[in-house]
């Protein structure tokens, strides 16, 4: 059976297996059940606890976190999981935001009215809704598209890499031309030390999309690693004539200039890193 226990999700959470449990007989998700009576958690109910959690930290009443997830059930088509909706804490109210705007899942009410204050598109990373179906069925995982599996990843990365780097394998399985799958997974080995495999993803996805400059950039970041210098540089420059603006890629361009001993090309290339800042400021 698929998903994760009750051990690996509430250590992913912080929490202990007690404090699931007692989440789950108050019905806050409602997992899957193996034959031993074991409950699975899908990536969705990760994501959704996670959000709850962050509402407890900022002492927000469980009483008012359970409330609002039940308004969200009522609320919502039977297809849609409760993790593609944002609920946030905003002037000592929990807001939640959906495609018809921000309301208060406390009482119901719209808040068109502060339109201004509430921001009502989701934040990046946010699950997108799933598209109507004809009948009151729950997808599942297996049911997910590649762009559903990234931003599962997107929201799983900050704080647990190894089911976002599953969730972005997963978009590639199902579609190995994703580019930003093929970026995160490249960040995501290069911060782990594993240069092989940074360089292999990124290399992809700069075959994908060559004149990215966020694509050149990170593969000159895998080869600058694995001290392959000189083709960092390409990469480096090639960043920069694509995005004369981009920072990064000029610090990084002066820095392996450097260890190549051009100390007339890395002053030149800080030189127009300082004109560019002098015109930003």
């Amino acid at each position: 059976m698929q998903g994760y226990g009750s051990k690996e999700v509430a250590n992913l959470l912080g929490i202990s297996t007690a404090r699931l449990a007692r989440w789950v007989r108050n019905g806050w998700v409602e997992p899957t059940f193996s034959e031993e009576g074991e409950p699975r958690f899908s990536f969705r109910d990760v994501v959704l606890l996670r959000r709850a959690k962050q509402l407890l930290d900022q002492r927000v009443q469980p009483s008012r976190v359970k409330a609002a997830l039940d308004a969200l059930r009522r609320r919502l088509p039977n297809d849609t999981p409760l993790s593609a909706v944002p609920i946030r804490l905003w002037g000592g109210r929990l807001v939640a935001s959906d495609a018809s705007g921000p309301w208060e899942p406390e009482s119901g009410q719209s808040l068109f009215r502060f339109a201004d204050e509430v921001e009502p598109v989701p934040p990046a990373g946010a699950i997108r809704s799933l598209p109507e179906t004809s009948g009151p069925v729950e997808k599942t995982e297996d049911d997910l598209s590649a762009d559903e599996w990234f931003e599962l990843g997107a929201d799983l990365e900050s704080f647990a890499a190894d089911q976002a780097r599953d969730a972005y394998r997963r978009c590639l399985e199902l579609d190995p031309e994703h580019g930003e799958a093929r970026m995160a997974l490249g960040r995501l080995a290069l911060d782990r030390g594993r240069l092989d495999g940074a360089e292999a993803h990124f290399r992809i996805a700069h075959l994908l999309a060559p004149t990215d400059p966020v694509a050149s950039f990170h593969l000159g970041l895998a080869l600058e690693a694995l001290e392959r210098e000189e083709e960092a540089r390409g990469f480096f420059e090639a960043a920069v004539r694509t995005d004369p603006r981009f920072e990064d890629a000029y610090v990084a361009l002066a820095r392996v200039q450097e260890r190549l001993s051009d100390r007339k090309g890395a002053l030149r290339t800080l030189s127009e890193l300082r004109r560019l800042r002098d015109e930003t400021e």
